[in-house]
C-alpha cells in the first residue's frame, strides 16, 4: 500500500543571494581594514616580541568592535536566542573571506563555540547565546592533551558541592583564549557528562600561553582549580544529549566549520598569489 505520509519539506543548501551579499560585504570591509600591508605592520613587524620574548601577537579589539556591530557574532545563533540564524553556507562563506585576510580575531572560535550550543538545551543555552549575539566572544574546549577530539578525555572534572559544580583539571590547545569571554567544555562529574559555560574571569581559572608558529593567533592551556560555577552555567547535563554537540552528527559540525572554512580561504589566497606572481 502506498505511504501517505507527505514528503518533507525541501531544504536550501544553496549559496543565495544572501550569502554572496554577505561574502561580498566581509571582503569589501576586510580589504579596507586588514588588507595584508595592515596585517604585516600589526603582526609581523617585530616578530621577535612573540617567537623571542614570548608576547602574545596583536589584534584590533576595536576591529573586533566593529565586526560585532556588523552582526557577525550573531549569525549562528537562532533568531529564537537574539541572532539571525544563518544557512551554514553563508557562515562558511563569510569565514572563507576571513581566512583569506588571516584575521586576527575570535570570530572562527566564537563561531564554533555558538554551533555547539545551539546543538544543546535549548532553554539553558539561550542565554549564553543571546550574550555571544551581543558581542561576548567565545571558544569551545574540545581537545585532550594529544591534541583529539576526543569529549571525555582532556582531563576537566566536576564534582558537585552544594548548588554548585566545581572543575578541577587541564584543557588543551584552546584556540584565541585570550581574546575570549567565555569557554564552553565538556567535562566528566562521576559517570556522566556536563556541557557547561566558564567565563574567563571566573577565580580558579589559569590560562598559560602555547607558543605557536602562526603570528595572527593566540593558543592557551587553561588551568581549573577548584573553579566553581552555578546551576545556571550548565546547559547540558543528560549524559549523551551533553556530548553529542562535541561529538559527530547534529552540532559535531561545529567543530570542523569555522577551521574549514578558514583553511579554504588561505588555500585560496595563496592560489590568486601563486597565479599573479605566474603573471
Amino acid at each position: 500500500m502506498p505511504s501517505t505520509t507527505p514528503p518533507a519539506p525541501a531544504r536550501d543548501f544553496g549559496f543565495g543571494s544572501d550569502e554572496e551579499m554577505l561574502r561580498d560585504l566581509a571582503r569589501k570591509f576586510l580589504d579596507e581594514n586588514m588588507p595584508v600591508t595592515k596585517l604585516r605592520d600589526l603582526v609581523a613587524k617585530d616578530h621577535t616580541a612573540v617567537y623571542e620574548r614570548g608576547e602574545r601577537s596583536a589584534w584590533r579589539d576595536e576591529l573586533w568592535h566593529q565586526i560585532v556591530e556588523l552582526g557577525w557574532t550573531g549569525l549562528a545563533i537562532p533568531e529564537e536566542a537574539g541572532g539571525v540564524g544563518f544557512k551554514f553556507v553563508g557562515l562558511v562563506g563569510l569565514l572563507e573571506e576571513v581566512g583569506r585576510h588571516a584575521l586576527p580575531s575570535p570570530l572562527g572560535a566564537t563561531v564554533a563555540a555558538s554551533l555547539l550550543l545551539r546543538e544543546a538545551d535549548g532553554e539553558r543555552a539561550r542565554p549564553w547565546l543571546a550574550r555571544i549575539a551581543d558581542g561576548m566572544s567565545a571558544a569551545p574546549i574540545i581537545h585532550d592533551e594529544g591534541g583529539e577530539s576526543i569529549p571525555d578525555s582532556h582531563g576537566l572534572r566536576a564534582r558537585r558541592e552544594g548548588a554548585e559544580r566545581v572543575l578541577d583539571g587541564a584543557a588543551y590547545f584552546v584556540e584565541d583564549a585570550f581574546k575570549a569571554d567565555l569557554f564552553v567544555a565538556l567535562v566528566r562529574e562521576e559517570e556522566a557528562s556536563l556541557l557547561c559555560v566558564v567565563p574567563k574571569d571566573a577565580p580558579g581559572l589559569t590560562l598559560v600561553q602555547n607558543h605557536i608558529h602562526d603570528l595572527t593567533r593566540d593558543q592557551a592551556t587553561l588551568h581549573f582549580d577548584r573553579l566553581r560555577i552555578p546551576e545556571e552555567n550548565i546547559v547540558s547535563e543528560e549524559g549523551d544529549a551533553a556530548r553529542a554537540p562535541l561529538e559527530g552528527g547534529g552540532g559535531g559540525g561545529g567543530r570542523q566549520l569555522p577551521g574549514g572554512g578558514d583553511a579554504v580561504g588561505v588555500a585560496g589566497e595563496l592560489v590568486d598569489v601563486a597565479e599573479r606572481h605566474r603573471q
